[in-house]
């Protein structure tokens, strides 16, 4: 197969998909018919089937929004755009005879096929080269040679924690006995990586690149290790390499599927202000090809039944947003929401004792998008440090109601643009837990909070030996961080003892409990609200702290309007016999 003369590598099955559609043009081929011809006697999912779509449009510079070759037909199957032309097989260019006979394919070629290697060689793809998937990827979208020995990083700094020693060992145990041990070297550099050791991390994975290097197991692992290490144009490197292989490869370098051509591909759902993944009949997330703002699709939230809130949740690597400032824009359209919708960004960032919140805006602090409205442009201004490991943003909503987004868009702005949300101070990492009676006032705690749309913040202060969050239509909130160490590998509960002093409105109280690594923030986090009261009372989170955990964080905040007292906090290990906090919708 050839593009504007030139050779196109594409596999099997990529392949046997494009032939199907020129046998079968200009009809519109069902998925059904796609399975059998494409996939015979293999159990085909929709995500196989959207795959392969991908990795062709990748190979004919085609794109899902303005396509030119490959048309999806929603609820049917694909249809090829261009008129098709058989050429008899001497007729085929001699550089598409010349792929054909490199590719590694069985010998038998059917008639098909060469239909369809002549079809690209006339109906010639253009000139320009095959979209990227990645944006400002580093020279030729390649990674480094086999044969390069790790880059060079920094040490693993003071406050890296020792992952639990049973899991090294058996790792370690592992490579001796088989020192190409694919999974063990994946798994030693992920677990050493996850703790901050990333010299000896990345090691072990660049090794895992060199004897595999088109696994995407070994790229995900050793792109994810690199941005935790800050080594932002490796990591761009390897990302493309992984695109390239596979169209679906999970980290990006760039947003992916904003306008939601290619169906929920890049997109999740989440529920409830834990944010815990799973089945919630209270919420469905849907493409719908009814209602777009532009193109042919847009993301459906809905909530038929109300109770709790949800989020649409999508993520990339900003390393092209380094140290700057970005917009995030998109359109909202809404139809009969009880409580709000909102558009949220947050950005993560590579802290001592691992990654971290380091930017949030959610625009539910703004006057509250509800009712029905027509589609509205909102937009965030978001601070990137250069520290950045991840953005994570969507859109969600409380209540009931539907809600769709579309054209999803991100571009950096100038120094002097306004911020729009809530620069989050550093945290401090503590060696243990401390002063959690506040017999100290409020030392040892980071204080933050969001202001309201009039701009008022609140306040927080000790008060009588507790701490004293007071909010005015606005969030405040208390909190710690201490290293995993003794806590890595147990069952954790944090109790808290809260009492609302003041409220001249709705006054929500909530706590939470997060481990977090250099691998990602949030790997094991519970959280509840507490109703209202003006009694003490102790409330508690218990979860299970992952291995590989650097640190735990703690917080307690409060919202609406009001004042919070919170004293005596304990942070303690438990037998696993305890519950863990489960997270009901609201």
């Amino acid at each position: 197969m050839t593009r504007s003369g030139k050779p196109v590598r594409v596999g099997k099955l990529t392949f046997d998909f494009l032939s199907v559609l020129v046998q079968r043009a200009p009809n519109v081929v069902t998925h059904d018919e796609l399975a059998k011809l494409v996939w015979p006697r293999r159990i085909v999912t929709p995500e196989n089937m959207t795959q392969r779509v991908a990795l062709l449009r990748q190979a004919l510079g085609d794109t899902a929004k303005h396509p030119k070759f490959v048309r999806v037909v929603h609820g049917q199957g694909y249809q090829l755009i261009p008129p098709v032309a058989v050429v008899p097989p001497a007729q085929v260019v001699p550089s598409a005879q010349a792929v054909q006979s490199r590719m590694t394919r069985r010998a038998s070629v059917g008639a098909s096929i060469v239909a369809a290697v002549a079809l690209i060689a006339l109906i010639g793809v253009g000139s320009s080269t095959a979209r990227r998937f990645i944006e400002g990827a580093a020279g030729a979208n390649t990674v480094a040679s086999e044969t390069a020995s790790a880059p060079q990083t920094p040490n693993a700094p003071e406050t890296a924690s020792t992952p639990a020693t049973g899991a090294l060992q058996r790792w370690r145990t592992a490579l001796r006995q088989n020192p190409d041990d694919q999974n063990a070297l994946v798994g030693l550099g992920t677990l050493l990586c996850a703790s901050g050791h990333f010299t000896e991390a990345l090691g072990h994975l660049r090794k895992a690149q060199a004897l595999y290097g088109d696994s995407i197991a070994v790229l995900e692992a050793l792109a994810r290790c690199l941005v935790a290490s800050s080594d932002y144009e490796g990591a761009k490197a390897v990302i493309a390499h992984g695109v390239e292989l596979n169209p679906r490869f999970r980290l990006r370098a760039s947003p992916v599927n904003p306008g939601f051509e290619e169906g929920m591909y890049g997109w999740g759902l989440t529920y409830d202000k834990g944010y815990r993944a799973g089945p919630n009949l209270n919420f469905d997330f849907a493409i719908d090809t009814s209602v777009a703002r532009s193109g042919g699709a847009s993301g459906r939230l809905r909530s038929a039944i109300g109770g709790g809130q949800a989020a649409v949740i999508s993520a990339f690597v900003p390393a092209g947003f380094l140290g700057g400032k970005v917009r995030m824009s998109a359109y909202l359209k809404t139809e009969h929401v009880e409580q709000e919708a909102h558009l949220w960004l947050r950005v993560d960032s590579a802290l001592p004792g691992g990654i971290d919140t380091t930017y949030f805006e959610n625009t539910a602090n703004r006057p509250l998008i509800r009712g029905d409205t027509d589609w509205t442009r909102y937009e965030i201004v978001a601070e990137v440090p250069k520290t950045a490991a991840y953005i994570n943003y969507g859109y969600g909503m409380s209540g009931t109601g539907t809600v769709w987004i579309d054209d999803v868009q991100f571009e950096p702005v100038s120094a002097t643009t306004p911020l729009t949300g809530l620069r989050l101070p550093e945290p401090k990492l503590l060696p243990h837990p401390e002063n959690l009676d506040f017999g100290q006032g409020l030392t040892a705690w980071t204080t933050r909070g969001a202001p309201d749309v009039r701009g008022h913040t609140g306040n927080i202060r000790a008060l009588g030996g507790a701490a004293a969050l007071t909010v005015y239509d606005s969030e405040r909130e208390i909190r710690q961080d201490v290293s995993a160490g003794k806590f890595a590998g147990h069952r954790v509960r944090l109790s808290v003892k809260l009492k609302r002093q003041t409220s001249t409105g709705v006054l929500r109280a909530e706590m939470w409990l997060r481990t977090a690594s250099y691998s990602a923030s949030g790997q094991a986090f519970a959280n509840r609200w507490m109703a209202d009261g003006d009694k003490w009372k102790r409330y508690d989170l218990v979860v299970d702290v992952p291995e590989t955990s650097t640190k735990l964080a703690y917080w307690i905040s409060a919202g609406g309007q009001g004042t919070l007292l919170v004293d005596d906090v304990r942070l303690e290990a438990v037998d696993p016999s305890v519950p863990l906090t489960t997270m009901p919708a609201r």
